[in-house]
């Protein structure tokens, strides 16, 4: 494939979001009502509705659809152990779609990068320790879901780094959206004000996972700073200031 068929068909992919965007047909799955509509959805497809949710996930990722609203989805309609079981196939194979797709259209532009320095700092990351930047980054939402697989393609990083960090890094995050759609899911109607609700280890427990990995992401982001310094971008040094 010629790099102006290449250049082309990215082209033709970011009109056609657009389009999807401008009409409305996206921006609607950002309301409550196309989330409600996306959930009523899925499940009127019966016995297909898990297979269907999947490819949902897939075409979401490619449109730079946010996991979380997919993530809430999966478990309000499957509940948590099979919305997470769903979640974890759908996530681990949209992030490796995008990746190769990155990695095959993309593979000149990224190297134009590397050599102009663009990508040298986060390229140096990479050859200490390609795993451990991808878990971090993962873990630490430095960079969301969908833009990361991309920025990772564009990288050379090796796709078994990038498959084990993606799928481990994304455990706990997918499980607590996950557990929050089925909360939200079985709350509809009840009250967080009554004092039976709150007593619920499946309505509490949700939020004391959230404080928990935001205390987790605190130490990972410390005790692994150095891998994760390539993506913060370094401040210029102050001006001089000439002596009198």
């Amino acid at each position: 494939m010629t790099t102006s068929t290449k250049i082309a068909s990215v082209v033709g992919v970011v009109i056609l979001v657009g389009v999807l965007y401008q009409d409305g047909s996206l921006q609607e799955l950002f309301t409550e009502e196309g989330y409600a509509n996306l959930k009523l959805w899925i499940e009127a497809q019966g016995f297909w509705a898990p297979l269907v949710y999947i490819l949902c996930y897939l075409v979401g990722t490619l449109l730079f659809i946010p996991g979380s609203i997919m993530n809430l989805t999966a478990g309000a309609i499957f509940g948590t152990t099979w919305g997470f079981l769903y979640v974890v196939i759908a996530s681990n194979i949209g992030a490796s779609i995008a990746f190769f797709l990155v990695r095959h259209f993309g593979r000149d532009f990224a190297q134009k990068l590397v050599v102009a320095g663009g990508l040298a700092n986060f390229q140096a990351g990479l050859n200490r320790n390609a795993f451990l930047l991808v878990l971090g980054l993962r873990l630490v939402p430095v960079i969301p879901f969908n833009p990361l697989n991309f920025v990772l393609g564009l990288s050379q990083v090796g796709w078994k780094d990038y498959a084990l960090g993606t799928l481990l890094g994304m455990l706990p995050a997918t499980f607590i959206y996950v557990t929050l759609g089925n909360v939200a899911n079985t709350l509809h109607g009840a009250r967080l004000t009554d004092p039976e609700t709150l007593r619920r280890p499946d309505v509490w427990g949700p939020f004391l996972l959230v404080a928990v990995l935001g205390l987790l992401t605190h130490r990972f982001r410390r005790s692994r700073g150095q891998q994760l310094s390539p993506l913060v971008p370094k401040a210029p040094p102050p001006p001089s200031t000439p002596h009198s």
